[in-house]
């Protein structure tokens, strides 16, 4: 039986090969304690150098703390 943070994780996963998304975290050092404070996702533009044409944009946003899906 697979649990929910084990699904969670491979639906992440899957996530990120289909857009062929790099996911890393930013670490804050504050008063000698450490603590992430953000977490970037990136991914370079796509090309089809036979036609010269952009076939998928780049991928580039940053989630500050605390993000619940919630626009």
């Amino acid at each position: 039986m697979t649990t929910r943070a084990e699904q969670f994780k491979a639906e992440l996963f899957a996530l990120l090969r289909k857009y062929d998304v790099e996911m890393s975290a930013e670490v804050e050092v504050s008063s000698n304690v450490d603590f992430f404070s953000s977490i970037r996702f990136f991914s370079y533009a796509k090309w089809d150098w036979d036609t010269n044409q952009q076939t998928h944009e780049a991928i580039d946003f940053e989630l500050r703390y605390t993000v619940t899906g919630k626009e």
